[in-house]
């Protein structure tokens, strides 16, 4: 098959890019696709779903793309021919895009649009968040938590009136004010929508007055109080128990000193701490067999030709991540879709050769920055590699877990070691 005739498929195993909220990115992929949000929660349920397939490499990467815009992360991979039993398909979505969920939670989406990208071009829905609105809301009445009614958020709206008074609102919303400034018209389509209308307009009309009567009622708390103190009328009764303490030593001004109980009762002298015991020394993981003098560390080797050790690891979602550096873009990342048996990876081994190959095989990510202008960069490994992957049991939230990984070539990739993985599953 000629390479311009190859096909692809977008595959999608619910990871999603740091920081995002899962809610949020759910939203953004209803909106993307123009689909119901509850035909979205299945690809959340774990495990490979398949998103697209059978397409061109340019379409693929655009399916990614959104994918990436909504917060998630997907991968493109070749498509692999497969003899499937002949169906009636089903009717197209009117949006363009064809949604199969089957029984066991598996979901296939099927590009149906006339131009082959799954997109069309649409007027914003009915319940758009205009810009300018948002902006007069925010500027104007942000104080009172208006714009958040007006953004469909009803409980932040609710905590912004209830401590309007304090003007801790009023100040966030000034924050919030430069931030949907620079945010773009699509941008905010993406990801938020419209309250109710006249919600929003009875908040407006309401806040101030709550506002006035939060300030009337403090008012009538506090000048009562404050009048009170300087009569003598709240502070007669801290005067008469100072008044019964003991009396200070003639020529002094410190107190009479406090009787200490014997030994028999509840209360003790006071005695410098104990010197702490100290803990037991942990043996370093060993190293792994790499060329020595090359690295140090429990896990370590190279990406692209680039050093690399192993700061952080953890497992989301049937997902590992081997990361050097922080950030949404680490200096050096090492992902492997694992496509395990069950959720649960303590215990379970994976091996890979490289002239044995399967679809079923781990897909590998890898993630680097150049090093001459530091922009990331990134290769997906779909085969042609060996791996060694193997999970000892879980402790808490840490599993321990050892890597022997080489992707011969000339991509000059090799990792090998120890590691503990922070483990969470969404």
């Amino acid at each position: 098959m000629d390479m311009e005739d190859r096909k692809y498929q977008v595959l999608f195993y619910g990871e999603l890019l740091p920081g995002a909220d899962p809610e949020e990115v759910k939203e953004n992929l209803s909106r993307a696709f123009k689909i119901d949000r509850k035909r979205i929660e299945p690809l959340f349920s774990g495990g490979k779903k398949v998103v697209k397939k059978n397409a061109a490499r340019e379409v693929c990467e655009k399916t990614k793309k959104m994918f990436e815009a909504a917060g998630a992360v997907a991968a493109v991979v070749p498509q692999v021919t497969e003899k499937i039993q002949p169906s009636a398909p089903p009717a197209p979505d009117p949006d363009g895009i064809f949604i199969n969920f089957t029984d066991g939670g598996a979901a296939t989406f099927e590009d149906r649009s006339e131009d082959g990208t799954g997109i069309r071009e649409t007027a914003p829905p009915a319940d758009g968040v205009s810009k300018n609105t948002l902006l007069l809301l925010t500027f104007f009445l942000g104080g009172f938590g208006v714009h958040k009614f007006y953004l469909a958020r009803y409980i932040q709206g609710t905590i912004y009136l209830l401590f309007c008074w304090t003007g801790i609102p009023g100040l966030i919303s000034l924050i919030e004010f430069i931030i949907y400034a620079v945010c773009g018209e699509e941008n905010l389509q993406r990801r938020y929508r419209a309250g109710s209308t006249p919600l929003v307009i009875m908040m407006a009309v309401f806040g101030p007055f709550f506002l006035i009567a939060m300030v009337a009622v403090i008012t009538l708390i506090v000048v009562p109080l404050v009048i009170a103190s300087h009569q003598g009328g709240i502070t007669a009764p801290i005067r008469e128990m100072m008044s019964r303490l003991p009396a200070a030593a003639p020529g002094t001004t410190e107190t009479a000193p406090m009787r200490q109980p014997n030994s028999g009762s509840m209360y003790f002298e006071e005695s410098a701490p104990p010197d702490p015991v100290p803990a037991a020394p942990v043996e370093p993981p060993a190293a792994p067999a790499l060329p020595p003098g090359e690295h140090h560390g429990g896990c370590y080797g190279k990406i692209k030709g680039l050093d690399f050790f192993v700061e952080h690891a953890s497992v989301q979602n049937g997902v590992l991540h081997l990361k050097q550096g922080r950030g949404l873009f680490a200096d050096r990342e090492v992902v492997i879709f694992m496509l395990l048996k069950g959720s649960d990876p303590s215990g379970q081994q994976i091996r890979v050769s490289a002239d044995r190959g399967s679809t079923s095989d781990p897909h590998i990510h890898l993630r680097w920055k150049s090093e001459e202008d530091d922009t990331p960069q990134s290769e997906v490994i779909s085969k042609g590699y060996d791996l060694y992957l193997e999970f000892g049991r879980m402790s808490g939230q840490s599993l321990d877990g050892k890597i022997d990984l080489s992707i011969p070539g000339d991509r000059e990739t090799r990792l090998a070691g120890t590691f503990i993985a922070k483990v969470t599953n969404q």
